[in-house]
C-alpha cells in the first residue's frame, strides 16, 4: 500500500495506514449474533481484557521464580510516551504470596518498538497488565503521554485505558458475528469521542491501512487467522493511542505471517510516532525490535539497543 495514505491524515493523527498482510484460512467456531451484540452494548472490550487478566492471575503465583536485580532504562533527550518507575506488585495471599514485580523501571520513546523477553513466570505478563491499566501496582509511578495513571479511580482508569492505549493479543478476541468494521469500532464506542459517521469513516480507513479495505462488512469468523489479527491491529489503533501493548501478537501465526504482521506494526509505529511494547518468545521478532528488555525474577536485568553488543 502506498505511503500517501498515512500522510493524508498525519495532521489529524487519527487514521494510521500501513502495508498488507496475507495468510491461509483458519476455521472458527460459530457464535450467536444476538448475544454478541448484547455483550457489545454492555462494554464487551473491557470485559474481554479483564477476563484475560484474571485467567492469567490465577496461574501467575504458581509460575513465579524468585528474586533478582534491577536494571533501569534511561532515555536521554527523548520524546517519551510511557514511563514507569519502581513498579512493585504482589500476587497471591498469605503463604502463597509472591513478589511478582520488584521495582521495575522503564521508558518507551515515541517511534520505537520494545521487546520484553524472559522465562515463564518472570513477571512479563504482570508488567504488561499494569502498564495496560488492567491492574494497579502496589507501589511505583506510571505515566502515559504525560498523564499520571497509577492509583486513579476505576472510572477514570477505564477512560484512560481506552484513550491512551491500544491492545493486541496472541488470540484476537474479535466478536465472531460482528463485521471487521464493527469490531474496529468497539473501542471508539467505548470512548464516545466521535460521531457515528466519523467512526464509520475512521474504521474504514484503518482497515484499508492493514489491507482489509475490501472486507469491511465480512463477519470476523469468515476471515482467515492472519486477517483476524490484522483486524485486531486496526482495532488497537481505533482511538489513536500513544502506546500499543502486545502480548505474543504473532504467536498464533506461521513464521511468514509473523514477519508480515511485525513489519506492519513497525511501519505504523515509525510513521505514526507511537510506542510499542511487546512480550514475545520469538527470538527473530525480539532481535528486530529497537530495544530488548530481559526480565528475570520480577526485574528488568538487562536492556539492549538493537545493533549494540551485549
Amino acid at each position: 500500500m502506498s505511503g500517501h495514505s498515512f500522510n493524508r491524515v498525519r495532521d489529524d493523527r487519527r487514521l494510521p495506514k500501513s502495508e498488507t498482510l496475507r495468510d491461509s484460512k483458519d476455521s472458527l467456531q460459530e457464535g450467536n449474533a444476538a448475544q454478541n451484540r448484547e455483550r457489545f452494548r454492555d462494554g464487551s472490550e473491557d470485559e474481554q481484557l479483564r477476563s484475560g487478566f484474571h485467567r492469567f492471575r490465577a496461574g501467575a503465583a504458581k509460575e513465579f521464580i524468585g528474586p533478582g536485580t534491577e536494571a533501569t532504562v534511561n532515555f536521554v533527550n527523548a520524546e517519551v510516551s510511557l514511563t514507569c518507575a519502581g513498579i512493585e506488585r504482589y500476587l497471591g495471599e498469605e503463604d502463597s504470596r509472591v513478589h511478582a514485580l520488584r521495582g521495575v523501571s522503564l521508558a518507551l520513546e515515541r517511534g520505537t518498538v520494545h521487546a520484553v523477553v524472559g522465562p515463564s513466570g518472570c513477571g512479563k505478563s504482570t508488567l504488561l497488565y499494569i502498564l495496560g491499566l488492567l491492574d494497579q501496582p502496589d507501589a511505583g509511578d506510571l505515566t502515559i503521554d504525560g498523564h499520571r495513571v497509577d492509583n486513579i479511580p476505576d472510572d477514570e482508569l477505564a477512560r484512560k485505558r481506552n484513550e491512551l492505549l491500544g491492545f493486541i493479543f496472541q488470540f484476537h478476541f474479535l466478536l465472531e458475528d460482528f463485521s471487521a468494521q464493527e469490531n474496529v469500532m468497539i473501542p471508539m464506542r467505548r470512548l464516545a469521542a466521535l460521531t457515528e459517521p466519523e467512526m464509520l469513516e475512521r474504521s474504514a480507513h484503518l482497515l484499508d491501512a492493514v489491507g482489509l479495505g475490501n472486507k469491511l462488512k465480512r463477519p470476523s469468523r469468515h476471515l482467515s487467522g492472519g486477517e483476524q489479527q490484522r483486524v485486531a491491529v486496526a482495532r488497537a489503533l481505533a482511538n489513536n493511542p500513544s502506546v500499543i501493548l502486545a502480548d505474543e501478537p504473532t504467536g498464533n501465526l506461521d513464521s511468514a505471517n509473523s514477519r508480515r504482521a511485525f513489519a506492519l506494526l513497525q511501519k505504523i509505529v515509525q510513521e505514526e510516532r507511537k510506542a510499542l511494547l511487546l512480550v514475545t518468545h520469538n527470538p527473530e521478532i525480539a532481535e528486530a525490535c529497537d530495544w530488548i528488555h530481559e526480565m528475570q525474577d520480577g526485574l528488568i536485568v538487562g536492556s539492549h539497543e538493537r545493533g549494540i553488543a551485549r
